[in-house]
């Protein structure tokens, strides 16, 4: 799936990142990574996934959209690692309070 994100305006708490910041995160621990042009701070979920910590740090820094969408169901982020949304992917210019995502078809 690709999306491309216009950050409006974030919640409070929230920050928009760049994916260069994003990439400075892939150890054990700090771990981010990217789903649905959301930023995640995974570090202390890292221990709780079923699918084992290499499953995520595999994709520590990157966007993991693509892998993340062919395995896991549209709630799991909310149901099971809510606080881990820490931001969004783009530019901070723009000030708090709204995140609109507009998918994009896929390329054939």
């Amino acid at each position: 799936m690709l999306f491309r994100s216009v950050v409006a305006n974030l919640p409070p708490g929230m920050s928009a990142y760049t994916m260069e910041e994003v990439a400075k995160h892939t150890s054990k621990t700090d771990c981010w990574v990217v789903v649905s042009g959301q930023v995640l701070d995974v570090t202390s979920f890292l221990s709780q996934h079923p699918g084992g910590e290499l499953a995520i740090l595999t994709f520590g820094g990157k966007d993991a959209t693509e892998e993340f969408d062919m395995i896991h169901p549209p709630d799991v982020i909310p149901k099971y690692a809510p606080d881990a949304i820490i931001g969004v992917v783009g530019t901070a210019a723009a000030a708090p309070h709204r995140l609109l995502v507009e998918v994009l078809p896929r390329r054939a």
